[in-house]
């Protein structure tokens, strides 16, 4: 059985974050939904900066790291997870860019 992908808290502050890679898709009009591996969302959080002031694309930093509130101590365990990215516009057929 298929294990569904997890929701990773977006929050301001993380211990040790590192860039990730991951995958975008449109979930609605303004809404970006982006893919990739991190651990248990008990341990897990992201931040994700966007910067949409190009006419042509839009580029994203994610980041994944320890959460400030969570165990010191975490099961060594890659899950899928995602975020979504709020845009202040619809992607209307803009290029989507990792940084």
């Amino acid at each position: 059985m298929q294990q569904k992908a997890q929701r990773l808290e977006i929050v301001e502050e993380l211990i040790n974050p590192e860039a990730v890679s991951w995958s975008a898709e449109e979930v609605s009009s303004g809404v970006l939904r982006l893919r990739f591996i991190s651990g248990p969302t008990e341990c897990f959080a992201a931040t994700a900066s966007v910067d949409e002031r190009s006419d042509t694309e839009v580029t994203i930093e994610l980041r994944v790291g320890f959460r400030t509130d969570g165990p010191w101590q975490s099961l060594a365990i890659a899950l899928e997870s995602y975020v979504d990215v709020m845009l202040n516009t619809a992607l209307e057929g803009r290029s989507v860019r990792a940084v």
